[in-house]
């Protein structure tokens, strides 16, 4: 999710009744962007045809059809990911000098069409207005009409902008149209994130749309994408027969498949892995990987609950990542050996590994990994090993990929006969932030290990994202390729939803890995 914001700074003061009169138009421009308007073509079909907009009281949650999944996919695939139907207004809140309205519109996604949310504040701010943004630069006779919009940011902040932004936007230019000494400004949403609104940096509205690159930064460096805080359509990639591959902002799975690894539980006694997982690279300079608890510790409730490596003797985890210099080649090789250095079983689904030795040569065949050689590494530096971001923000609705590797069998291949060593992706959306409540979690790590239980403190629901064997571990992106979580567990009723360690729980063992000393500098 993002916020954008765009103001118009008025120089001698805002006129008089400002806000009466934005109010006023807003509200009409809204009711009449929500109801449809008799005979009126909403859209055009790829013949030219007029089809009448449909009404959106109709679209409102995520739906499927009655019809074939083929045909679904061709009604689908005529949006071409632009909305069905029109806004739906769900709130609005005035005040003397500010407003809040909530919009919602249905989008297509995921052979499902689901109600995206954006949130709009309009308020007129002076130098001391705690709402006001890059107060910091102006002056004490001066105000500033300003329009921010939360919403998603994935595909250029698509549906905040098509989600209504833009009717704001465009009715308020109305509104302010025959003021004078007044300048239209865009406010840097990196800045509104990560310093004091006060203090966030602007660009002329004129200077940023005439801009010939696809990204502006701020007086504070910050890079930013134009196309997001102007709402313009970003140059698509085209596929060699001219159709259209989809916009190029949005970080593609290939590109983050280097970070992703297959960890397995090696028997070096019996030369086979016993148990397979996934998950991903979190630091190239010390080579940490993350993974599920689950691969690694016994997680079944009783006396054995919490041991390391299932109890048994002679086992070890073996890491198995794809090689950077492949092209269309999505199979992993076993290249290292990692020892467990940071768990919270009783707390977390979650441990971090630290690679500590590597093979002579890449293995293809599981079964040959006790046949290589091995060398402990002392500078994982030399290793160039692709790392993934972790982010611990989110938002309900938001856009996601699991990462993993599949072994649950498919094809002509049978669940537990071999490991799969090729990557695949799922994706779904995230639908609730769940937090059990104190009466079923406990408060501290001795009082869950007295229990012999799993009491997670926090879990990340997706839905539309049934889980898959092997999946264990396996990052979950958004659509910058940043890491929210991994995969934990598959919904015991509904196998269509399943849960995430968040990231922020993530990030918690490997602050404890540094402090622990585990961990060279």
């Amino acid at each position: 999710m993002t916020t954008l914001c765009h103001s118009w700074l008025f120089q001698d003061g805002a006129p008089v009744g400002l806000m009466e009169k934005v109010t006023v138009a807003l509200i009409r421009d809204l009711y009449e962007s929500s109801h449809a308007v008799a005979g009126k073509p909403s859209r055009q079909d790829m013949n030219g045809t007029s089809h009448p907009q449909s009404n959106p009281h109709h679209l409102q949650r995520a739906q499927t059809f009655p019809f074939g999944r083929s045909s679904l996919t061709d009604f689908l695939g005529s949006y071409d990911g632009e909305p069905i139907g029109l806004i739906k207004i769900h709130q609005i809140v005035c005040w003397k000098n500010s407003l809040l309205i909530k919009i919602g519109r249905v989008f297509p996604e995921a052979n499902e069409i689901r109600e995206a949310f954006i949130e709009i504040f309009v308020a007129v701010t002076d130098q001391a207005s705690p709402h006001s943004v890059a107060s910091d630069a102006m002056q004490s006779n001066m105000q500033r009409l300003v329009v921010s919009g939360k919403g998603q940011d994935g595909l250029h902040g698509h549906k905040l902008w098509k989600g209504g932004y833009n009717i704001v936007l465009d009715s308020i230019k109305a509104s302010v149209a025959n003021s004078t000494n007044v300048e239209r400004q865009v406010v840097c949403p990196q800045c509104l994130a990560h310093e004091f609104a006060r203090s966030a940096s602007t660009w002329s509205w004129d200077s940023v749309r005439a801009a010939s690159d696809p990204f502006v930064r701020c007086i504070r460096g910050h890079k930013v994408d134009r196309n997001m805080i102007c709402g313009t359509v970003p140059v698509t990639v085209k596929s060699e027969d001219g159709s259209k591959m989809g916009n190029v902002h949005k970080k593609q799975v290939k590109d983050l498949l280097p970070s992703i690894v297959v960890v397995g539980l090696w028997d070096d006694e019996f030369k086979v892995i016993r148990q397979v997982g996934s998950g991903f690279v979190a630091s190239r300079k010390h080579g940490l990987i993350v993974t599920a608890g689950h691969t690694l510790f016994s997680m079944d409730p009783g006396r054995d609950f919490g041991k390391p490596l299932f109890g048994m003797k002679g086992v070890r985890a073996v890491i198995g990542l794809i090689p950077c210099n492949r092209e269309n080649d999505n199979a992993a090789v076993f290249r290292y050996f990692a020892e467990i250095v940071e768990k919270d079983i009783h707390n977390m689904d979650a441990c971090i590994l630290k690679i500590t030795a590597k093979l002579e040569n890449d293995v293809a065949d599981a079964a040959l990994i006790g046949e290589q050689p091995e060398k402990l590494i002392h500078n994982f530096q030399d290793e160039s090993l692709p790392c993934m971001k972790i982010t611990s923000r989110y938002e309900l609705e938001q856009s996601v990929r699991i990462i993993g590797f599949n072994q649950g069998g498919e094809g002509m291949l049978e669940k537990g006969k071999h490991v799969n060593r090729s990557a695949d992706v799922v994706q779904g959306y995230i639908c609730k932030q769940f937090i059990p409540s104190d009466d079923h979690s406990s408060s501290s790590g001795d009082s869950s290990s007295s229990e012999g239980v799993f009491a997670p403190r926090e879990e990340i629901v997706i839905n539309n994202c049934p889980t898959i064997d092997g999946h264990s571990g396996g990052p979950c992106v958004n659509d910058e390729g940043k890491v929210i979580g991994i995969l934990s567990r598959a919904d015991p009723v509904d196998r269509g939803r399943c849960y995430l360690v968040p990231s922020s729980e993530i990030r918690m063992l490997i602050n404890k890995t540094k402090k622990r000393g585990n961990i060279r500098y």
